[in-house]
Parts: C-alpha cells; structure tokens; sequence
C-alpha cells in the first residue's frame, strides 16, 4: 500500500500538474496515518492542507484534507491537531453538497478515531 502510494506520488510529480500532485500527497498522507507513521503522515497532511486552503477548493476535497490531517494528527499523537481537525472535517462533510461525494468522504472519516475515545485521543 505504501510502495503503490508512493509510485502514485513520483508519477504524478513527473506527468501531472500541481493538483495531481497534491492530490498524491493527499494520498501518501492518508496510507503512511493507516500504517502508523504519524510524524511522516502529518507532515505531508500539513503540507497539503496549506496548498488546498490557500485556492478555491471543491467542498469534498476540502472535507477529504481536513479528514486525512485529522487522522495524520492521530497517529502522530497530537490530540489538539486532532481534535481540531476532526471537528472542522466533521463541518466540512455536512457541507458537501453532492450526496455521492459525500458517502466517498465519509468512508474515509469512518477510519478516523473519534475524539476522546477510549484510548484518551
């Protein structure tokens, strides 16, 4: 999974424009928070939060990078990050105004830890 992430990465860092490679980024952030690398996931969470809230930014992808930065914060232990994020993904998800978009979102929101959890995250 993180091997397929990252040729996703290094391909659409060397056809594809700046988006497609956020995009990847997005993905690479998502797969290293799944396999429990939370310093490198939240690195590359931030990054790609910075780009997508500095342009205009589609209400999924925009609930899709606050999602990943809250999981990325999980795994690397930063419960404020976490929280914060998690909120502002849960907000951003209600505002997706494509139902179909929405339910692709919201499965990955479902892998997120919620906040104050049993394990105290």
């Amino acid at each position: 999974m993180v091997d397929a992430a990252h040729a996703a990465s290094f391909h659409w860092g060397v056809v594809g424009n700046e988006l497609n490679f956020m995009r990847a980024k997005t993905l690479l952030a998502e797969v290293h928070a799944l396999a429990g690398s939370g310093r490198l996931a939240l690195g590359l969470a931030e990054e790609i939060r910075e780009y997508f809230l500095a342009r205009p930014t589609e209400d999924w992808e925009l609930a899709f990078v606050h999602t990943v930065h809250a999981h990325a914060s999980y795994v690397a232990g930063e419960s404020e990050k976490h929280h914060a994020s998690y909120r502002t993904a849960e907000q951003a998800i209600d505002n997706i105004s494509d139902e179909e978009d929405r339910r692709i979102v919201l499965g990955t929101f479902d892998q997120v830890p919620k906040p104050g959890g049993v394990d105290g995250a």
